[in-house]
């Protein structure tokens, strides 16, 4: 008793210190009736075979009790906000180097039960109670936890905090600090007032950074809460806010506003707080509607898969895919989530296909062979099959916790429908699906091929009339899906035909998480110079042969004209010995085989140009591991080429077409050579520039893999994977939970 009094009567000293109210009134937190107070006066609830302390209770009760302190000048007030202080002091937890904070120990429904997570709310209300009670006290140790407290806003909740990266400029920080984040609003919001605070308090840059990341991403994600008559609370559940939630939102985003000068704030408090005066009678109905209809599909779920009630610590994973294995960029995409998962996830495959060579995987396939999905009116036989397998596998007892399609229209569409059925999230991974539905050169090449593919009249008008309903119908696939789907997971960068076809679709940025393809570097092994000409010697190469690769398929959408003109013109351009010295490596197979040796013969460059035909992954790898350029044409594309991210991390000079426009992004900075693919002319003077500067080639092959092993490496595509599909946070703290729990829950007062 001492101790406090000694406290108070320091604090009663400094009353020349300005002191401010916490902006938002936590009147509603002077009386705590489901709480018990320790002899300490600190709430907490009895726990057999200990008081459980609530950070976030703590905090709120603190600052409810500062409020009071600050209006009517009794000190019974600052006695018990400077208890629930040293509470805080006491019984903060180490997080990492110089970052601390309050983890909860008790379940949450949307937290595994046996985690521990951080909460923005806790953390940011906790810090603005360091604040106060340094200006209080003068006591620097609590200015010091402050500090330590404000790096778990830097903090990704795979590291442990409460960080939720947004595109490449928001940080969202997280009211539940596990994955898949909840975006809970008020959390955000409650961090967000705490760093204004702290920034206004100490005029840290570091701070005011923490806010420009939080601005936008709270700028970018407003409108997802708006139901056009009431809000949500988050963005995982979509609960509908009570009527007190909406009005604290109300409250904490004019505060926010007056703090950022921000109208967008203004905005979004002025149209919700409309909604509190006008659509109480529609809130009403509508949650109880909600609650009507989560029982009933409770009661569904409990009878398509009984089984989904047990979780374990592996995340089990459904990869639904068209086909599998494939060779190209999708079984590149697998054997990436193979190495990033391994020891994470159990994964099993569902597809319509299998390829050769399934090396003993758990492959599980569904309907016919005339199934296949590209066709009108096959494509809905393949969703209704997909799906009918998909819901037999869990309702056997497959305890899958998310399911991953490879496509946002048919596939997706499918693992979706199952997925709201029985409870398991749906995070698609799309590589052009969404992008295709608006290509004017894919429909061409369609067109093209039926033409090729139908002597008779009666045949083509048949296929013509099943291709006019095909188009239809995937993008009705697609608009279904987009709005069942979870998550999507798009590779490319921002900006591009993706993101505008999932803009078109009415899929909020929220639900989109851009990436970098991964790519294992270890596999593209950069060999000496002996083995190089070792290898170029058993293939019949010249081993000072300036060697250009291609691997693609032989079809009309890889540009395969296009790079056969742009070889010409470069060969004819090149003195005669470095013409003598190059060759070119066309690796694949496909419909123009015969019309690209033809062509080759015509131009006469039967010695320089030589095809290979189809290879296995293994001679792909060693043949860009031998080359010194890498030439890409493709006429369409989306998300990013595996080809050219594979290229570059054997080290290869690229020159590749701007389909997809990631390609640019990929190249730039003397990465490589990105152009359009309308000017064979362009990329003929680029071959040129190349062969006759082997020393550049070497420069921008070498950056080229260092950007592929800097920013497509394992471990950022593994963070990927786990933000958007399920991990639990603090592993380091769960590992010690008996320890932490005892330390968070004791009401011993540490001297």
């Amino acid at each position: 008793m001492k101790n406090k009094e000694a406290i108070v009567s320091y604090a009663v000293a400094q009353a020349d210190i300005k002191l401010s109210a916490y902006p938002v009134d936590m009147a509603a937190f002077l009386a705590l009736p489901q709480y018990i107070f320790d002899e300490y006066g600190v709430p907490c609830l009895e726990r057999d075979p200990h008081l459980e302390y609530r950070p976030t209770t703590i905090t709120h009760y603190a600052l409810a009790h500062w409020n009071e302190y600050i209006t009517t000048q009794d000190e019974t007030h600052c006695l018990i906000f400077l208890a629930q202080a040293r509470w805080l002091m006491q019984h903060t937890v180490q997080l990492g180097e110089g970052v601390s904070g309050w983890p909860n120990m008790f379940a949450h429904r949307q937290v595994q039960s046996d985690s521990c997570w951080l909460s923005a709310t806790t953390q940011g209300t906790a810090l603005s109670v360091l604040l106060r009670v340094f200006r209080l006290t003068q006591v620097k140790e609590y200015m010091q936890l402050a500090e330590q407290v404000l790096g778990t806003f830097a903090l990704d909740i795979l590291d442990g905090g409460i960080g939720v990266p947004v595109g490449e400029t928001g940080i969202y920080f997280a009211e539940v600090g596990a994955y898949p984040a909840t975006h809970g609003l008020l959390g955000c919001l409650f961090a967000l007032l705490s760093l204004f605070e702290y920034k206004n308090s100490t005029q840290t840059a570091h701070a005011d950074l923490l806010i420009q990341h939080g601005m936008n991403a709270l700028h970018l994600y407003l409108d997802a809460y708006d139901t056009g008559y009431w809000t949500y609370t988050d963005l995982l559940q979509r609960n509908l806010a009570s009527p007190t939630e909406l009005a604290l939102q109300v409250q904490l985003l004019r505060i926010l506003a007056h703090f950022a000068k921000s109208t967008v704030c203004n905005l979004f408090a002025a149209r919700w707080q409309a909604y509190s005066e006008q659509s109480q009678t529609r809130y009403q109905f509508m949650n109880r509607w909600k609650r009507i209809s989560r029982k009933l599909m409770k009661r569904v779920r409990a009878v398509l898969s009984p089984s989904q009630t047990q979780r374990s610590r592996v995340t089990r994973v459904c990869i639904a895919l068209t086909a599998f294995p494939v060779t190209g960029g999708i079984r590149a995409v697998m054997g990436g989530i193979a190495r990033a998962t391994e020891g994470v996830w159990e994964r099993e495959y569902l597809t319509h296909s299998i390829g050769p060579n399934p090396q003993r995987l758990p492959i599980y396939t569904f309907g016919t062979k005339q199934m296949a999905a590209w066709q009108f009116p096959n494509v809905w036989f393949y969703v209704a099959a997909g799906c009918g397998q998909t819901l037999a596998l869990l309702h056997r007892g497959s305890t899958y916790d998310v399911l991953l399609p490879q496509d946002g229209a048919y596939t997706a569409l499918f693992a979706a429908l199952a997925g709201k059925l029985v409870g398991v999230r749906v995070v698609c991974i799309d590589h052009g699906s969404l992008t295709l539905l608006n290509s004017a050169t894919y429909r061409a090449e369609r067109v093209q091929g039926m033409i090729q593919e139908h002597t008779s009249n009666v045949g083509l008008l048949v296929a013509r009339l099943r291709y006019w309903l095909y188009f239809p119908s995937v993008s009705l696939c697609a608009s279904l899906a987009v709005r069942l789907v979870d998550h999507f997971l798009i590779p490319g960068v921002a900006g591009d035909s993706v993101e505008v076809s999932c803009t078109r679709l009415g899929i909020h940025p929220s639900r989109i998480t851009r990436f970098g393809s991964m790519i294992d570097s270890e596999r593209h092994v950069v060999l000496d110079s002996v083995a190089r000409e070792n290898f170029r010697l058993q293939k019949g190469i010249p081993p000072n042969a300036i060697l250009v690769a291609m691997v693609c398929r032989l079809a009309p959408e890889k540009g395969i004209d296009i790079a056969l003109e742009a070889i010409d013109l470069a060969y004819r351009a090149l003195p005669p010995p470095l013409r003598t010295a190059l060759r070119v490596v066309i690796a694949g197979d496909g419909p123009l085989r015969a019309t690209l040796q033809e062509d080759i013969s015509r131009r006469g460059l039967d010695t320089t140009c030589l095809l290979w035909g189809e290879i296995q992954p293994s001679d792909v790898l060693a043949l860009l591991g031998v080359s010194d350029i890498f030439l890409y044409t493709s006429r369409r594309g989306a998300c990013m080429s595996m080809a050219v991210l594979e290229a570059m991390a054997s080290r290869c000079a690229v020159i590749a077409s701007t389909e997809p426009l990631s390609n640019a992004s990929l190249l730039a900075n003397g990465r490589g050579i990105a152009l359009p693919t309308t000017e064979p002319q362009m990329m003929a003077a680029a071959l040129v520039r190349l062969t006759s500067n082997r020393e550049l080639c070497t420069q921008m092959g070498q950056a080229a893999r260092e950007y592929i092993m800097t920013h497509h490496d394992v471990t950022t595509f593994k963070r990927t994977l786990l933000r958007t599909t399920r991990w639990a946070a603090l592993d380091d703290v769960i590992a010690q939970k008996d320890d932490v729990v005892d330390g968070i829950n004791s009401h011993e007062v540490i001297s």
